[in-house]
């Protein structure tokens, strides 16, 4: 919950680190916390933020099988984020080519474990380090600007990575 405050319209994240298999994201609960005072209301959103979270997975793995590992979607009262990078053990990103997809990014197939380890054993040959794989997803209040969506995006995960931000 203190990353949100930290990260102006941010509403929820999952942050996947492929590599090691581990996912870190908030519980999605309400901020006024969880009484009985107008529990409908509360589950109807949480219900809604729950739905929102899964459209944004759904439609950063539409945009990876197709090759681009990032975008930025405006969809009604949201905006989705999708970061995928790779990066050595000395935290130096490498550019992962669109053609690499080509090879096994299928079209309307649920991305899997398999996807990422054939993608970081398709850039191993290139790198003499061990390649990382990092996925972010963020959820933001659809009125902020992309350029504002991108800077929180890099500040989140310069924090959830505990490194400075450049």
């Amino acid at each position: 919950l203190t990353h949100l405050h930290h990260f102006p319209g941010l509403v929820h994240y999952i942050f996947v680190d492929r590599s090691a298999n581990r996912v870190r994201a908030p519980t999605i609960t309400p901020l006024h916390g969880l009484s009985n005072k107008d529990k409908d209301v509360t589950d109807r959103m949480v219900a809604r933020l729950k739905q929102e979270v899964w459209k944004l997975v759904y439609t950063a793995h539409e945009h990876l099988a197709m090759g681009y590992t990032a975008s930025v979607v405006r969809r009604k009262d949201f905006l989705y984020s999708y970061r995928l990078w790779m990066e050595d053990e000395e935290g130096v990103e490498h550019n992962v080519e669109q053609g690499v997809f080509l090879n096994f990014g299928q079209h309307n197939v649920p991305i899997g474990h398999r996807f990422y380890k054939e993608l970081m054993r398709a850039l191993a040959p290139t790198h003499s380090q061990p390649i990382k794989c990092y996925e972010l997803f963020t959820l933001y209040l659809g009125v902020l600007p992309a350029a504002l969506v991108t800077k929180n995006d890099r500040g989140l995960i310069a924090t959830l990575l505990e490194r400075d931000i450049d």
